[in-house]
């Protein structure tokens, strides 16, 4: 009789998990995102919660500021908004791929971003 109570607690328990696992799981999909800001790029209220189209060539290349390029020892080394890098670091999400005398590519992905040294002004 003991076993007739035990196979029916275990299997209330096995059905009991298995409900609430699904109802949890469909839980999850009908949130937002939690990595899409609430608030859209003109200071608006966001209501559809898509992430939002991104092009690195434009809104990172408008950000970032290449200050200095320099050489030591045959390698080359840039000054990108106050941190120092060299080829193959990885520069926020960017990767840095090669670093010349006068400008620095970084890359996302297949993406490739071109910042160059601006000359001084006399």
């Amino acid at each position: 009789m003991k076993r007739i109570y035990l196979f029916f607690i275990a299997g209330f328990l096995l059905l009991l998990y298995a409900t609430t696992g699904f109802v949890q799981e469909k839980k999850n999909k009908s949130k937002r995102d939690p990595f899409v800001s609430l608030i859209k790029e003109d200071g608006h209220l966001r209501t559809d919660f898509t992430k939002p189209s991104f092009s690195p060539s434009t809104e990172i290349a408008g950000k970032v500021s290449l200050t200095g390029i320099t050489e030591i020892e045959g390698k080359f080394y840039a000054l990108i908004d106050g941190q120092l890098v060299r080829e193959g670091d990885l520069f926020r999400d960017l990767i840095v791929e090669k670093i010349e005398a006068n400008r620095v590519i970084l890359s996302l992905g297949e993406k490739k971003i071109e910042l160059r040294l601006e000359k001084e002004r006399k």
